[in-house]
């Protein structure tokens, strides 16, 4: 019944030509200022009775002759006044005249025209802009004037500035016409209003009357006044009633109404019994009046305390020991190959995990409940995080990208005059972190145009480099597509990254995982093996496509329990790991890989960390350049976007490149121009086809036993599928397998033996098939079973039918009851369904 629509009035306005054309029941309106006292508004009867504050009408002595004061020659100095003189006497100054208009001739009056301008009865806003001119001039008086006696005298030619009436501003206090002005720290003036109301008047007009006053400076619950009767929705002038739901009478408490506003309510009768576990409140002995019910915690004089407390201060003691035994020994050699301070750290860490754990034993109070949670959560984040370590080569990978668009930047061949940054993030390999990044770069496209001489565009993201993982690439590929940037990763595989429906601005520099899966088959069967096992299988070749991680789990397993020799096929994540060539039983390993390539000067760019170190010498994933796979799909990645982005800005004149650096370039260009790039860097070829996937080109290595007995990675062949059907596949160099032998080793499914021989085994027919018939005791009793439980959930679900409207069946959420009773019952029948047979 009461709508309060603090709006503005052109927005009011649409809201209310809406409503005359469909009426709807009366309501009573409160109006903010900006409406309630604008008169184009008292047009819409069904407003009548509204109420709300406006500004407080004044009057401003003089005003109406200066506004009146117009002539034509004034007129036509002012384009503005111009303009308005023209659309109100509906003529046109001057000698050009539309057909439809008039010339102004002199003849219009003024005094009799109609319109806001000179309708002077409401100065409410206006009176605003008077004060604020006066304010204005009092600020300088009280900077260059001074009054003596009955006179004033202001020094004319006293230099005064801004800062100067700003701080004489925050001073000012006066009066003027009866209005009094001043200015908090804010600088804001004293609230006050009026309180007016839209009644109607003899002739049936609607008519704006001040009915109360409100004035913020007054002491608290003295602010807001009524002195004259207010005329409501109905026309009377008894206050309306507007409420969801009565006051609860004595002996019941208020339930909130599901899916209504929290002033709606049931009263719902106080418990008889203080037993019941579920209920939130129990009554008093009288049963007139609810309330909550005791809260319940764990003492530390429980039995329960007593044992959680224990393991609590023992575990912090014995990290507490743990720590001292590792700072006794810190120069041994276990504790430094251990990372000394990050043992310290973890044990640190591990000891404010357990003595947290006593925060949730004892009375809750607030500081408790609040910091219960929050410590443990600090404190085992962590203890997580001091278990993470840095993954050198994805360190080489975000390096790789860096010396990419440095080498771009430094050449003046690709983009000349043009500077490409860069930004790096690390999502942590996690999904959440991912998508923070993701919808941080497309919140950061900047619209605004810069031509200084630093750079042409500020904060603008025109592609993505990432990210190594599948899953975290397709969580971000979701949120890049609508906003058209485009996202190049080096490292996703999946096969589904491919679909463009979904993916649509996603590319990769690395093959699908499509095209490994394809070449693993076919590299089995040109070896004619048929016999080929998952990893817990007793065949002797093993297919392992899995993340290395996860073979590396597998193989330090097999290590500590030695099998029979096996051949492995290896996929690319993991067979050029060098990590996992300590595994000395996986020589002869044989799989596909990213093809080895060479970045020239990528092999310098380190840095020295004080002077001392020597980072030439470091031996890690880091520094080592001799295995360039992956990286150059980082490598490639960058020039690619590169070359999208000098599609679009830059042309090729004779031997010359000219790029338009001021040139408007956005994410969904460089988006478009990827699926053109087609070029050639260091001697590797880049292009993208229709769902964004590159040529599938790998190398085909062999794990082979070097001379001095170390397992190396050594490129025995080549896949190319971009090659005719049957030439893909090319092996230019001996292999080596399990048994250390050039010999393919046969591998061929046989029969286990039996007991006895067959009659002749010179046929191969279908397996009968077996199923649970009907006909059979267990088909009896679970078909019992079956029909049995779907009758007992329809006869549940007619009781709470019938009894649908008592409270306990509304207490139980009816809707979900009802769901819930349907789900076991299609559950049960669904049984019957695994007694046919298969035809």
């Amino acid at each position: 019944m009461v709508v309060v629509a603090f709006v503005a009035s052109g927005d009011l306005r649409i809201l209310l030509e809406e409503l005359l054309r469909e009426p709807s029941p009366p309501r009573q309106w409160i109006g903010s200022e900006s409406w309630v006292t604008d008169p184009d508004m008292l047009r819409f009867p069904f407003c009548a009775g509204a109420i709300g504050f406006g500004i407080q009408k004044s009057v401003i002595p003089g005003l109406r002759e200066f506004l009146l004061d117009l002539s034509p020659t004034k007129v036509a100095s002012s384009p503005l006044l111009t303009e308005f003189w023209e659309d109100s006497f509906n003529c046109k100054l001057g000698k050009s005249a539309a057909i439809d208009q008039s010339v102004c001739d002199g003849s219009e009056d003024i005094q009799t025209l109609q319109k806001p301008y000179t309708d002077t009865s409401q100065l409410r806003v206006t009176n605003m802009v008077y004060k604020a001119v006066y304010a204005i001039a009092h600020a300088i008086h009280n900077e260059v004037c001074q009054n003596t006696n009955s006179t004033t005298k202001c020094d004319k030619f006293s230099r005064i500035e801004s800062k100067q009436v700003l701080m004489q501003l925050k001073k000012v206090n006066f009066s003027q016409n009866g209005y009094d002005v001043s200015f908090d720290a804010n600088g804001d003036p004293v609230a006050k209003y009026e309180l007016v109301n839209w009644q109607k008047s003899e002739s049936g007009s609607i008519d704006m009357v001040t009915v109360g006053h409100y004035d913020a400076s007054l002491p608290v619950g003295r602010e807001f006044r009524i002195s004259r009767n207010l005329t409501w929705v109905h026309g009377g002038t008894q206050v309306p009633v507007s409420v969801c739901s009565d006051s609860c009478p004595p002996g019941t408490r208020k339930v909130l109404q599901k899916g209504k506003p929290i002033c709606c309510y049931d009263c719902i009768p106080c418990p008889e019994e203080r037993s019941a576990m579920l209920q939130e409140f129990w009554p008093n002995a009288e049963r007139d009046t609810c309330f909550p019910k005791p809260v319940e915690f764990l003492s530390f004089d429980e039995v329960l305390g007593i044992i959680l407390a224990a393991f609590s201060v023992g575990g912090a003691c014995l990290a507490i020991v743990t720590g001292a035994v590792f700072f006794r020994h810190r120069t041994s050699p276990i504790v430094r190959a251990n990372n000394s301070e990050l043992s310290f750290l973890l044990l640190f860490s591990l000891t404010l995990c357990f003595l947290c754990s006593l925060t949730f034993i004892g009375a809750p109070s607030d500081w408790s409940c609040m910091l219960r949670h929050t410590a443990f959560g600090i404190t085992f984040v962590l203890c997580i995080s001091c278990v993470l370590r840095v993954d050198y080569r994805k360190l080489r990978f975000s390096r790789a990208m860096v010396f990419a668009i440095e080498e771009i930047n430094n050449s003046t061949e690709l983009l000349p005059g043009i500077k490409l940054g860069y930004r790096i993030h690390d999502s942590c390999a996690s999904v959440p972190v991912a998508v923070h990044v993701a919808f941080q770069l497309s919140n950061g496209l900047d619209p605004v145009f810069y031509t200084s001489n630093n750079c042409s565009r500020s904060g603008m993201v025109m592609a993505i480099v990432g990210e190594s993982g599948s899953t975290l690439s397709i969580s971000m590929s979701r949120i890049m597509g609508p906003f058209k940037i485009p996202l190049v990763s080096h490292f996703s595989t999946c096969a589904c990254l491919s679909d463009k429906q979904q993916y649509p601005t996603f590319f990769r520099t690395i093959p699908s995982d499509q095209f490994q899966a394809d070449a693993l088959a076919k590299l089995v069967k040109h070896f004619g093996w048929t016999w080929i096992g998952a990893i817990r299988s007793t065949a002797m070749v093993i297919v392992a496509f899995a993340a290395a991680a996860e073979v590396k789990i597998l193989l330090e397993e097999l290590a500590r329990e030695p099998s029979p020799p096996r051949q492995w096929i290896g996929s690319e994540a993991w067979v050029t790991n060098s990590d996992m060539l300590r595994f000395s039983f996986c020589a002869g390993a044989v799989g596909f890989a990213i093809p080895q390539s060479v970045i020239p000067g990528a092999a310098t760019d380190e840095s020295v960390c004080d002077g001392s170190e020597d980072l030439q010498t470091l031996k890690s994933a880091y520094t080592d350049t001799s295995q360039l796979r992956i990286t150059n799909m980082v490598y490639k990645a960058v020039y690619a976007i590169a070359h999208a982005i000098h599609n679009r800005v830059c042309q090729d004149t004779n031997s010359t490149t000219q790029c338009d650096k001021f040139s408007s370039i956005e994410s969904k260009h460089v988006f478009m121009q990827l699926k053109k790039v087609n070029f050639s860097q260091n001697g590797y070829d880049v292009s993208f086809d229709a769902n964004g996937d590159p040529v599938a080109k790998y190398e085909l290595v062999n794990w082979q036993i070097s001379e001095s007995g170390n397992i190396e990675v050594v490129t025995v062949g080549h896949y190319d599928a971009s090659l005719p059907v049957g030439q893909e596949f090319r092996i230019n160099k001996n292999l080596t397998w399990v048994d250390g032998g050039t010999k393919i080793p046969l591998i061929v499914s046989r029969a286990p033996k039996s007991s006895g021989l067959m009659q002749r085994k010179d046929t191969c027919f279908p397996k009968p098939v077996e199923f649970l018939s009907f006909d059979e005791v267990l088909g009896i009793i679970l078909a019992a079973f079956s029909v049995g439980g779907a009758c007992l959930a329809i006869v549940t679900a007619a009781v709470f039918f019938y009894h649908r409207t008592s409270p306990i069946v509304r207490a139980n959420n009816s809707e979900l009851s009802f769901l819930l009773l349907f789900s076991p019952d299609s559950m049960f029948l669904m049984f019957i369904d695994f007694h046919w047979s298969t035809l």
